[in-house]
């Protein structure tokens, strides 16, 4: 068997090693004989290939004379007639391409393929850390790590919302799926490009889908000397002057509220209250009925 694309694939590898288990090899091939057998259901003795639909056999004679003794040289050796079936209707096409010659060129196949496939492996890495550097990135692991740090966002439902009118839940998916092929290096160029291409689209979406939920709260300004220190309930009341009343009043019972019982609030619901009341106190007036509704929502967690 010569070193080509064609007879070195694996495909072709797994076809040679069950001939050999057969006790064919090349000096077999003038007593082939092929049959067609019909239509019916199977699996491919030479390659495996399930649920067969029309069938093959081939049958070989017994070897006679030198060929015989040269088969025992080969030690690929069958005693009498073999017959292999069933055989698919693509395999009974090129099962010639795959016939071994002797026993130690098929193992030195073997091993050669082992060595070929950790170099189309080490390519494949080549690859993607190439494309990561050209989008960017000192290395795989770190476009992997950029896009995780997008994750936490996208478990806000706000913040999901936004990201899915620039990349769908398939595209979403790829990238989650794809991430650990690229952080291990085992993807193809064109998934690779492409997976680079839906993280830049994520990316520049970092401003839009950064939630005010995971926003760190706003800083309260300085205090002057002397003075207490600002509470939620004071600061509604500063900012407040211009608000409607009942508003105000919903910011006052939300102040009293965090400022006795705070601590029943997990972190999550916190921060939104935090981000919420300070909003609602600079503008106020609730940006929708809905904002208002979940305001509330949190104050009654408090009580």
């Amino acid at each position: 068997m010569a070193l080509t694309k064609l007879t070195t694939s694996r495909h072709n590898i797994k076809r040679a090693e069950a001939l050999a288990s057969y006790g064919i090899n090349t000096l077999d091939l003038p007593h082939a004989k092929p049959g067609f057998e019909g239509y019916g259901a199977g699996t491919c003795a030479l390659c495996g290939k399930q649920n067969l639909k029309w069938l093959f056999q081939i049958h070989f004679d017994e070897p006679q004379g030198l060929i015989a003794l040269a088969k025992i040289e080969c030690e690929i050796d069958r005693e009498g007639a073999v017959t292999i079936n069933p055989i698919g209707s693509s395999c009974i096409n090129d099962w010639i391409d795959a016939l071994p010659e002797t026993r130690e060129k098929l193992e030195l196949l073997k091993r050669w393929d082992v060595e070929m496939r950790k170099c189309k492996e080490a390519m494949k890495a080549k690859v993607v850390e190439d494309l990561c550097l050209s989008a960017g990135f000192e290395s795989p692991e770190a476009a992997v790590e950029s896009y995780r740090s997008f994750l936490p966002r996208l478990y806000d439902r706000i913040a999901y919302r936004h990201a899915s009118r620039v990349l769908n839940r398939y595209e979403l998916r790829a990238l989650d799926r794809n991430a650990y092929k690229v952080q291990t290096r085992r993807l193809g160029r064109k998934a690779c490009q492409d997976w680079l291409k839906l993280l830049a689209k994520l990316v520049a979406l970092g401003p839009y889908i950064a939630p005010a939920s995971l926003a760190p709260a706003p800083a309260a300004p300085a205090a002057p000397v002397g003075a207490a220190p600002a509470t939620p309930a004071t600061s509604a009341a500063s900012g407040t002057s211009g608000t409607d009343p009942n508003v105000k009043a919903l910011l006052d019972k939300g102040a009293a509220a965090f400022a006795l019982n705070a601590a029943k609030l997990k972190p999550y619901y916190e921060r939104t209250y935090r981000d919420i009341h300070a909003k609602v106190t600079a503008a106020g007036k609730f940006v929708s009925p809905r904002q208002q509704k979940f305001y509330e929502d949190i104050v009654k967690m408090m009580n």
